[in-house]
């Protein structure tokens, strides 16, 4: 559960990190975080793309896809270990989010479901043997020390036009990664929020 003062709090990092005017800020804020999918998908321009989930649970974001934006996807990887966090989190326990071990169902082969800790099965080579395209990476792990991971592993690979999601930028996990590692090293523009996830495009490393 988020607070009032939580959203008030990053909306207002929003606008102080990215320099926003008013007419910026409303120009960038969306209500739901599938429309910051969208946008994500449209930044593309119509390109082909990778798409890389950190964070499945029960298959949200790749339903989002297969519905009507198959045609420009190379592939999707989604990393998960479909049991649950493996610690407590906010309000939420051990286990909250689990798809009970299952992995999502989808008949389209360039979808790939990889099972376990992200921190033992991700690594930069997954990115670079698709650097070949823009990528798109989803943030949706949750904790800090396995959303730092990936963030280290898909750094050297970040190309310009590469887009990153945030679903809880507004959370003191993702925005400590933000502030502390990812805006210290490399370059972001803003696409769009809600009040409480992120999407930048990136533009190159500091």
């Amino acid at each position: 559960m988020k607070n009032l003062y939580e959203v008030i709090s990053y909306q207002e990092w929003v606008r102080s990190t990215f320099i926003l005017s008013s007419a910026s800020y409303l120009k960038s804020l969306r209500v739901f975080r599938e429309s910051l999918w969208q946008d994500a998908i449209n930044s593309l321009g119509g390109q082909p793309f990778h798409f890389f989930e950190f964070g499945v649970a029960r298959g949200h974001v790749p339903s989002f896809l297969s519905g009507s934006h198959l045609k420009n996807l190379i592939s999707y990887t989604g990393f998960d270990l479909f049991t649950g966090l493996p610690r407590a989190w906010r309000d939420h326990d051990i286990g909250a989010f689990s798809n009970h071990g299952e992995i999502p169902n989808f008949e389209d082969s360039r979808f790939q479901f990889v099972v376990g800790d992200v921190m033992n099965t991700f690594d930069r080579e997954f990115v670079r043997l698709k650097s070949d395209s823009l990528s798109l990476f989803f943030f949706d792990l949750d904790l800090f020390e396995p959303s730092l991971h990936v963030w280290n592993e898909i750094k050297p690979y970040l190309k310009s036009g590469d887009v990153v999601y945030f679903d809880e930028a507004f959370d003191k996990d993702e925005r400590l990664l933000l502030n502390q590692f990812i805006l210290i090293e490399a370059q972001f523009q803003l696409i769009s929020h809600t009040s409480t996830g992120l999407l930048l495009k990136f533009k190159m490393r500091k």
